[in-house]
């Protein structure tokens, strides 16, 4: 998304895939980090060099710097993200509108 000078947020573009049989198997957080993982590399272009703000109604996303890692997986895409300039907010799941509208 990006924010224009009225104010208004307008979403730029999305990116979406389906998720194969083990990685349905993953955990909830586990899914949403695999997104953002996804969405950095399809968008690499773009927000590589940028600030990038990352809203998500995940609370357990927002803590992924101070927690204990104990999956190889997740430690390895979280070296992928530390190449990105990503502050991760948390944003209520009745307040995440826009998130609605694409899932609809």
């Amino acid at each position: 998304m990006q924010k224009y000078k009225a104010g208004n947020l307008r979403i730029i573009s999305t990116t979406s895939r389906v998720l194969n049989p083990t990685e349905q198997r993953y955990t909830t957080c586990e899914q949403e980090l695999l997104a953002i993982v996804h969405s950095i590399q399809k968008f690499r272009i773009y927000v590589y060099g940028q600030k990038i703000k990352l809203y998500t109604d995940s609370q357990a996303l927002t803590f992924l710097n101070r927690c204990v890692i104990t999956s190889n997986r997740v430690a390895s895409w979280l070296l992928a993200i530390q190449l990105y300039d990503i502050e991760i907010c948390h944003i209520k799941g009745a307040n995440n509108v826009l998130a609605d509208i694409l899932s609809r």
